[in-house]
């Protein structure tokens, strides 16, 4: 999968769970991934918890 590729499932996985697109720590994530620190499924997994975690910190309706 390549590093487009990469953002591109992360952004869906959050358009899927109700959540913004997650540009820049998509970025992040996505050089993670590139080093070969962390798995595409655990990118998109911290994408996901960052932005329940927000919304659930949120004050907004």
């Amino acid at each position: 999968m390549t590093p487009y590729e990469t953002l591109q499932q992360a952004d869906r996985h959050c358009d899927m769970e109700g959540l913004p697109q997650a540009s820049t720590l998509a970025q992040q994530l996505d050089a993670e991934w590139i080093a070969g620190r962390i798995s595409t499924d655990e990118a998109v997994s911290a994408l996901i918890a960052h932005y329940q975690a927000n919304r659930a910190g949120s004050t907004r309706p």
